[in-house]
């Protein structure tokens, strides 16, 4: 659908950039109301749910163009994959539909407002939770089915997990999105049975038929039209200009700050090195990037104790360093490795999930379209290293006492490693999590901020930021069910429920 410039039939009330986690609720959300024009602008393809292929309906299948955009980060010199969504749901349509929510304590760094009892019925409305949905922390009619695999269902790998875990003297957890639980269990999944349900199957599918709605593919936003320091629209890479009253940015953590780079808002310096004019002076648009790193504990196993036909993720353990000063900091979650010739390992990825540190993203490329420039510092900060370390450790001796190990020997040699050894393994090893937040951090007026409480970017008037890249430091947790409840909290605030 193309929109001339001059064509005010291509006006909109409100222009949605980006059709992932966050964009999807908030295109089906706010075209509740049947006098407001909505576009939503997707870089990627906009396929029905039918015309999409199999990656991206079953879990475990790899991703890559035109569904990833293919991202990559510079860890401290090593370089990773960072596997970010395109086309209709974002990530959420090719994630491992893993759906744990922000702890408690997590939101304690959001501001007021945005706190953990502000942010519940948020989380309650997405959900429908078939476990515990009778629960008062939990909901039990959101477009969102919530489901755990129940332990007469775990394969002997994953039943093998949890019994280490116990005789390692960790609580057992049911239910690892009630408050202020601990420990190992069965780990919460939007999916039924093997397929991942998506924003785009749960919010925007069930909305597509309305006449206000109008969905774009292919349609790659290159900056955000302003008039002074007011957003009026939208231009697209290919040339066409989408008009609209109101301008909301939710195409992620790694396009959001992209964009408004192009767009003259940032870092006034950096921008005018880069041949941008500024229009808006804002510093922290593409900083204080945090997220998740991980390092795998794998070791041979007993073929027979997963078949070949068995999901390879059902559990999880949530539980906290030693000598550590942050509460749930580790979570170790075992998946396994198949061998062409029948061997089998059992995979456990120890995940630190409040690291020290900060990353950035910034543009790259003579028109600032090249690919993003992501910094991640993490390994440089030795306590990050030191609690890895420990969550490693942890998972041998789990892997000792889980029954499953193919020669027992194995597990006593990675307990034995020395911790200069198991340090040296963690930097040339570790891998990198796709949880990233904070480039377009959510701030007060006390602090360095893109978007104050309203999720309006500072200095632009009808510009908002609504996604996970506003979320001040990166949750316990990945990111799906969050970026979800930011828009679904940031519908509420601005249209009151009776």
């Amino acid at each position: 659908m193309a929109i001339d410039a001059h064509d005010r039939s291509g006006d909109f009330d409100i222009v949605i950039v980006g059709a992932g986690s966050a964009g999807c609720v908030l295109a089906a959300r706010l075209s509740e109301d049947a006098s407001s024009r909505v576009a939503l602008l997707e870089a990627g393809p906009a396929l029905r749910l039918d015309e999409r292929p199999p990656e991206l309906q079953r879990l475990s299948l790899p991703v890559a163009w035109p569904w990833d955009w293919d991202d990559h980060v510079d860890a401290s010199g090593r370089h990773h994959f960072y596997g970010r969504g395109r086309g209709l749901g974002g990530s959420s349509a090719t994630n491992g539909a893993v759906a744990l929510r922000p702890e408690p304590a997590d939101c304690d760094r959001w501001p007021v407002g945005w706190r953990w009892d502000d942010l519940l019925p948020a989380l309650c409305a997405i959900e429908h939770d078939l476990d515990f949905g009778d629960r008062p922390w939990h909901g039990d009619a959101g477009p969102v089915p919530i489901v755990r695999w129940p332990e007469s269902e775990w394969n002997e790998m994953q039943a093998g997990f949890v019994a280490g875990a116990l005789a390692a003297g960790l609580p057992f957890c049911a239910d690892h999105n009630e408050p202020h639980t601990t420990g190992v269990g069965p780990v919460p999944m939007n999916r039924l049975g093997r397929a991942r349900i998506s924003a785009h199957e749960s919010h925007l599918e069930p909305a597509r038929w309305r006449l206000n709605l109008v969905i774009l593919g292919d349609a790659h936003a290159r900056r955000v039209l302003l008039h002074d320091t007011r957003a009026v629209g939208v231009e697209l890479v290919d040339g066409r200009i989408i008009h609209g009253e109101q301008v909301i940015l939710a195409a992620g953590t790694i396009q959001d700050p992209l964009l408004l780079w192009r767009s003259g808002v940032g870092p006034a310096s950096r921008l005018r090195e880069l041949g941008v004019d500024p229009v808006v002076d804002l510093p922290a648009v593409g900083a204080h990037l945090t997220d998740h790193m991980v390092v795998n504990h794998t070791i041979a196993i007993r073929p027979e104790t997963i078949p070949d036909d068995a999901p390879s993720l059902q559990t999880i353990l949530r539980t906290t360093a030693p000598d550590s000063d942050h509460h749930h900091d580790l979570q170790l979650t075992p998946w396994v490795r198949r061998h062409g010739d029948g061997r089998r390992e059992l995979g456990v990825s120890v995940s630190l999930q409040l690291p020290e540190g900060e990353g950035s993203v910034t543009p790259t490329g003579d028109d600032l379209l090249g690919p993003a420039d992501i910094r991640w510092p993490f390994t440089e900060l030795p306590e990050n290293i030191r609690r890895l370390r420990e969550g490693w450790r942890l998972a041998a001796t789990i892997a000792r006492a889980s029954g499953v190990v193919l020669d027992p020997h194995d597990a006593d040699a990675n307990l034995a490693r020395s911790s200069d050894e198991i340090d040296d393994m963690v930097r040339s090893t570790h891998a990198v999590f796709y949880h990233g937040v904070g480039t377009c951090r959510m701030g007060d007026d006390s602090e360095d901020r893109v978007v104050d409480t309203d999720c309006a970017v500072v200095g632009v008037d009808g510009l908002f930021v609504v996604d996970a890249s506003i979320i001040p430091t990166v949750p316990r947790t990945n990111t799906n069910l969050a970026a979800m409840a930011v828009a679904e909290h940031f519908v509420r605030r601005r249209q009151p429920r009776g």
